[in-house]
């Protein structure tokens, strides 16, 4: 019998400005994965991961849904890469949603945030990270999810799913 897959969490952010308009990271040139294109940060959660804000009763069961991970890990995944990746910092931070990335090919569940009211600062990069934040309008990166200028399903995936949202609104 063949044992069931640990599923890998991760999270991932969309970076909303009033206009409206997110902030987006570019791929440096020379990156090894994907150079030159543009992505919303993520990635996996780490041990040292903790939250460093209060979770609402809501979103601690949206987070207890689907993962056994803490939900401040979840979350405290989120802000890391928020900051790691871009410098910025979040006033505000909502999840949205969480999705299996590619079922029978990965094992990681991407939980996904909106973070708003961003303050700007030092950025922390890994070796293997270098992302220039760029200011998109959001009709504009509405178009670049659906004409290929992004590639990266998760940023793509992100914009359409807020996009409906805000709609609503």
């Amino acid at each position: 019998m063949t044992e069931p897959a640990t599923i890998r969490p991760a999270a991932s952010v969309i970076l909303w400005r009033a206009g409206p308009e997110v902030l987006m990271g570019q791929r440096g040139a020379k990156a090894a994965f994907m150079p030159s294109k543009y992505v919303f940060p993520g990635g996996g959660v780490d041990a040292t991961d903790h939250s460093a804000g209060h979770l609402t009763a809501p979103c601690f069961a949206r987070l207890t849904q689907h993962s056994a991970v803490e939900p401040e890990a979840l979350t405290g995944c989120a802000l890391r890469e928020l900051t790691e990746e871009t410098g910025y910092v979040a006033g505000k931070i909502t999840k949205l949603t969480d999705w299996l990335v590619s079922p029978g090919v990965m094992n990681e569940r991407m939980y996904l945030y909106l973070c708003e009211d961003l303050r700007p600062g030092p950025t922390d990069h890994q070796p293997d990270e270098n992302l220039e934040p760029v200011v998109v309008p959001w009709s504009e990166a509405l178009a670049m999810a659906t004409d290929g200028r992004i590639e990266d399903p998760k940023t793509m995936l992100a914009i359409l799913l807020c996009d409906r949202l805000f709609r609503k609104e």
